[in-house]
């Protein structure tokens, strides 16, 4: 039976869901909560297919709707489950967590170009550390999904031919963390060569079918078709399909299941493993293993740990063209959270931080104090103004060129503001003090939770911009090398070389005159 206070926080769920639903768009949302080793609510808001939406696969004569069965594609919460399937190995003895990965993969090494660079590891890997980018080529910035993508209807190239004969990694191991994608395909690849079993096939023996997750996969298989929701996005003429494609690398984000399966592993993981891995092993990947900043969520093996109110929570989120996912557990509390939903948008995590900071009875970590409700610092202005963008090399700097470029940081009518090249902050945004224990963190309305925080270097100086958005980090850099500057000075020389043109001709014609 439920105490009371459970109670309450779980008939609250369903005014929380409907704001988000009405705020953001959402066709359709999966909700569950899990307490000790209990499923203690599960329930699906709106529509998993839309009968008057354009629809990539059979139209529907109805509109088909979301419960705890409906499958949804929880994009990156499959790194966790690919790490638990690689730590099932480890706990049998077959490789060490420091060991260099080449001395396993039979297909494709990882090759830094310096050849004395330190071997890429196990543990780099596991907490992208390992100096991988976006993409395992520069060519693949062409391709769907900067290579993550493959499309059904073409033969699915095995990983071990996609990534020959190398991958080089254009940052040295722990250089600086990168979220790594194919990191984590590559990890797919090590259970595969180290098992020897296919890896999907490997994770269904040794994950799924112990745990009883019938509707779950690394492959739209037979397991999942039936029951999978569409993905959308909006468009003018309002909800539109998003085109399907699958993940090549099936280990970074390709898991298909459903609230009623994901309750089964969060119980797994608040109850010492569940008998797939062991307590110790469990205890090993969510511990702090890398932290990119103090104020920021830090790395375990996978998993992604943070504190509310003094108490310890990891987990993930996950996203793919038309779904987000977002997983947080609660180990001493033993309380789970899951939310899914069938849209590009990513109300998922502000509603599973919501719903856990009320069963943990703490204030919502991501809420912010009301605008201006702290002091602002003009003192420190002087250090923050200037031009932040990505690091130099494109493989790394993918995901801060497709938020915005680059940021200016200036000050218009006394109040200290940021822009961007394009998107959300172009037109110019208040940066307001969001933590009265640090002056250099900040908000912006436009990005809603995410915080953008200066950090210093070893001398005291302003050297980057951290967010919460994995990967997207921002150094400060000279006037004459920002993008801004080259844009101005390319628009500046075309004024030149058109007024002298004019002269020019105006020459020209008196002469003949």
């Amino acid at each position: 039976m439920l105490d009371e206070r459970l109670t309450n926080v779980l008939r609250s769920i369903d005014a929380v869901v409907t704001e988000a639903i009405n705020e953001n768009g959402l066709p359709g949302v999966a909700v569950g909560v899990v307490s000790g080793d209990q499923l203690v609510f599960a329930k699906g808001y709106g529509v998993a297919k839309a009968k008057a939406a354009a629809s990539q696969g059979e139209p529907v004569p109805d509109d088909v709707p979301v419960t705890p069965q409906t499958v949804f594609r929880i994009g990156s919460i499959s790194k966790t489950m690919t790490a638990i399937g690689l730590m099932q190995l480890w706990e049998a003895g077959r490789f060490q967590l420091d060991d260099p990965v080449n001395d396993y993969l039979k297909g494709y090494t990882i090759q830094h170009r310096d050849p004395q660079a330190q071997p890429v590891t196990f543990r780099h890997l596991l907490t992208h550390t390992g100096g991988l980018g976006e993409f395992p080529r520069l060519s693949d910035v062409l391709r769907p999904g900067a290579g993550l993508a493959h499309d059904p209807k073409q033969p699915r190239p095995a990983l071990n031919e996609f990534y020959a004969p190398s991958i080089a990694p254009p940052l040295r191991p722990e250089e600086r963390w990168v979220y790594a994608n194919h990191g984590f395909g590559t990890l797919g690849q090590l259970i595969e060569d180290i098992s020897g079993q296919p890896f999907a096939g490997y994770m269904i023996d040794h994950l799924f079918e112990p745990l009883g997750m019938q509707h779950s996969d690394y492959l739209r298989s037979a397991r999942v078709e039936d029951l999978l929701a569409e993905g959308y996005d909006v468009g003018r003429r309002g909800l539109q399909a998003v085109r399907y494609l699958d993940i090549l690398p099936l280990g970074a984000g390709s898991v298909f299941s459903n609230v009623e399966d994901m309750a089964k592993y969060m119980v797994a993981l608040l109850n010492d493993g569940g008998g797939v891995i062991k307590p110790e092993t469990l205890a090993e990947m969510t511990r702090v293993q890398f932290s990119p900043h103090p104020r920021l969520p830090v790395m375990g093996l996978a998993f992604l740990l943070s504190d509310f109110g003094g108490q310890r929570v990891f987990g993930h989120d996950g996203g793919w063209s038309g779904f987000v996912s977002s997983m947080l557990l609660a180990p001493e509390q033993r309380y789970g959270v899951i939310v899914f939903t069938n849209i590009t948008r990513l109300t998922p995590n502000a509603l599973a931080t919501e719903i856990m900071a009320r069963l943990l009875d703490v204030p919502n970590p991501h809420k912010h104090p009301a605008d201006d409700a702290l002091p602002a610092t003009p003192h420190l202005w002087n250090e923050l103004v200037g031009t932040y963008g990505p690091g130099p090399e494109l493989n790394t700097a993918f995901r801060p060129l497709l938020a915005g470029a680059e940021l200016e940081v200036y000050i218009h009518k006394n109040r200290l503001m940021v822009r961007a090249l394009f998107g959300p902050l172009s037109s110019g945004q208040v940066l307001q003090r969001t933590d009265p224990d640090d002056p250099l963190i900040f908000r912006v309305k436009a990005l809603g939770t995410v915080r953008l925080i200066f950090v210093r270097d070893a001398d005291g100086h302003t050297s980057h911009i951290q967010t919460d958005i994995p990967g997207a980090t921002y150094f400060k850099r000279p006037l004459t090398r920002t993008i801004r500057f080259g844009l101005q000075a390319a628009a500046g020389s075309v004024a030149v070389l058109a007024a002298l043109g004019t002269v020019a001709a105006l020459r020209w014609r008196a002469r003949r005159g």
